[in-house]
């Protein structure tokens, strides 16, 4: 998470803040200067991170060392004449740039992810199509809002397990399309199918479904992803989309 609002100088501020509170606490409560890490300046390393991003931890870490070098390092002044009072402050450089580049790196994995579940959304909303993501271990099932539209349920009654979501198929292809992913789960394979499902109000629909697995790094089987598409009015029509985007965005959703 970074600083949304306000201007990037409301950021910097914070890392002033920050240390400077730190300073204080540091100086009127003397534990915290016995403490390897600098406690109160790492928390405002941490602080400035999460609300300012990269940039301004680096100088809330540039600030605190020069007000421990200054402040609260004995002698008072510049200069640190104790060899354990330098340990002390290197060890905290190391630490807290450690853990600012180590925030800033998820801070840019959620930005890409958040990218590509935006586009994916879109993607879906203008091709009507549906998504749909069987955890193999738990039997938990997620599903993208274009599954509620093609099986005619709202968010709140949508299954969340694959008994229940089974239950969605037409009774006379229920069998079929249990089998045809039960085989498909055992083989490692992709399945593509056309079957019935039956809405609420006793309506039938035709839909297409193709299906993939993916394996853990032990090469069992961990989730099946498919995409669903409404083929009542052209039931011979089997193309669907590649599955191989759909699952890293559901992987990374879920990790």
């Amino acid at each position: 998470m970074t600083l949304s609002r306000g201007s990037k100088l409301s950021a910097y501020l914070i890392a002033g803040g920050s240390v400077a509170l730190a300073t204080v606490v540091s100086l009127y409560w003397p534990i915290l200067y016995h403490m390897h890490m600098l406690a109160a300046f790492l928390i405002a390393v941490v602080f400035t991170a999460f609300y300012g991003g990269l940039f301004p931890s680096l100088l809330a870490i540039a600030f605190s060392a020069l007000s421990f070098d200054y402040f609260i390092a004995p002698p008072a002044g510049w200069g640190i004449s104790d060899p354990a009072d330098r340990a002390r402050l290197a060890s905290f450089v190391v630490v807290a740039v450690f853990v600012s580049f180590l925030h800033w790196q998820r801070v840019k994995a959620e930005n890409k992810h958040r990218s590509m579940v935006q586009r994916l959304s879109v993607a879906l909303e203008a091709t009507k199509f549906g998504v749909w993501d069987l955890d193999l271990r738990s039997g938990v099932v997620w599903h993208s809002p274009g599954m509620e539209e093609i099986v005619g349920r709202g968010p709140e009654q949508f299954a969340t397990n694959y008994e229940a979501f089974r239950d969605y198929i037409h009774p006379d292809d229920r069998e079929f399309v249990h089998h045809t992913i039960t085989r498909c789960v055992e083989n490692g394979d992709e399945c593509q199918i056309q079957h019935r499902i039956q809405l609420p109000s006793g309506e039938t629909r035709w839909v297409g479904t193709r299906a993939r697995v993916f394996h853990d790094e032990n090469h069992r089987p961990e989730r099946l992803v498919a995409v669903t598409f409404d083929n009542t009015n052209r039931a011979t029509d089997t193309s669907l989309p590649s599955l191989d985007a759909l699952a890293a965005s559901r992987i990374a959703a879920t990790a």
